[in-house]
């Protein structure tokens, strides 16, 4: 699969027949169907970067996250349905990230310490509800939806509350998540999390301070968190977590290890 010309590769998402793989990039969607990788649909983006992107439940459509705004797709024939004018997460500055769960869009905002909830049929912006605050920010479309912080050492997760799509009584009113906070020692940066809803599974990826030290710094590169939350590691430390208690299942140390994402089943 390539995307030359089209941009960073931002997400890759199946549809939920995996008939298809979406490949989200900065400047276009690169739609692959099962078995013939060589000719995919393009849809080219107005007024890119696209930051992120996320699929209905149904796979019928398609959030597109972008600066200030988001954009819904009709995934049958690819033309934009709804335009929600809203402040985006700063572009390259923080982690993004956009929910799409079936009536609402949740999407993290400008400030990177609030989730913004919209309805996905008008745009309207139905709730806010605060994050833990961090570098970070992981929301999984589960039921309820799950809300996790990483920074350094430290995760944090808990769920939105139950009344997350009662509008406020006053405008600038915030909703908060309450969170369970873990600190691993043997982690010296964080780096990567998935969370499975049928067993309450929380998946975290980090790297040693050993192998921080090991990390080039890029010339001209004047972020040490941006250089260890993208450079190669030699080796990751995989850790499993009981969301439920907060106990650890599992922990191993791998080679070449950046990311984790955990199988549905």
């Amino acid at each position: 699969i390539g995307t030359l010309g089209r941009g960073e590769v931002r997400e890759l998402l199946w549809t939920p027949d995996d008939s298809q793989l979406i490949v989200v990039s900065a400047n276009a969607l690169s739609i692959y169907t099962v078995g013939d990788w060589e000719n995919p649909h393009i849809v080219r983006i107005e007024t890119p970067p696209l930051i992120d992107a996320a699929l209905a439940p149904d796979g019928a459509s398609i959030a597109l996250l972008l600066l200030d705004q988001i954009r819904i797709l009709d995934t049958q024939n690819w033309t934009e349905t709804l335009r929600i004018e809203t402040p985006t997460n700063d572009y390259g500055r923080r982690p993004s990230t956009i929910v799409y769960a079936g009536d609402t869009v949740i999407h993290l905002d400008a400030g990177g310490y609030a989730l913004r909830v919209h309805d996905s049929r008008t745009g309207e912006e139905i709730s806010s509800v605060m994050t833990l605050g961090s570098d970070s920010i992981f929301v999984n479309s589960s039921e309820p939806l799950f809300v996790a912080t990483l920074h350094l050492q430290s995760l944090q997760y808990g769920f939105l509350p139950s009344d997350f799509m009662v509008p406020p009584e006053h405008e600038n009113d915030f909703k908060a998540v309450n969170h369970t906070r873990l600190k691993f020692e043997q982690i010296g940066f964080m780096r990567s999390i998935d969370y499975r809803s049928k067993d309450q599974i929380v998946a975290v990826v980090g790297i040693t301070r050993e192998e921080i030290q090991r990390i080039p710094q890029t010339a001209g590169c004047t972020s040490l968190k941006w250089i260890y939350r993208d450079s190669p590691a030699a080796q990751g430390h995989l850790i499993l977590i009981d969301a439920t208690d907060a106990s650890t299942i599992m922990e191993v140390t791998l080679e070449a290890l950046d990311g984790v994402a955990l199988s549905p089943t």
